[in-house]
């Protein structure tokens, strides 16, 4: 489960999309739905069994 990614730039942190519902099928598809939830979401993955719509931020020093 996608609870938080390491990066060389910047930390990123992620939470479960509250808007997308169903099967989290394409990436690009959750993405666009974390983009329009927040715009502090910098992207959207699919992760998890069953797939779920995960959003992507900067986390908080």
């Amino acid at each position: 489960m996608l609870a938080e990614v390491a990066s060389v730039h910047a930390a990123k942190c992620g939470h479960l999309s509250s808007k997308y519902s169903g099967w989290c099928m394409s990436d690009d598809s959750c993405t666009s739905a974390c983009r329009e939830e927040s715009m502090n979401n910098i992207g959207g993955l699919c992760d998890d069994f069953p797939l779920r719509c995960y959003c992507i931020t900067s986390c908080s020093p």
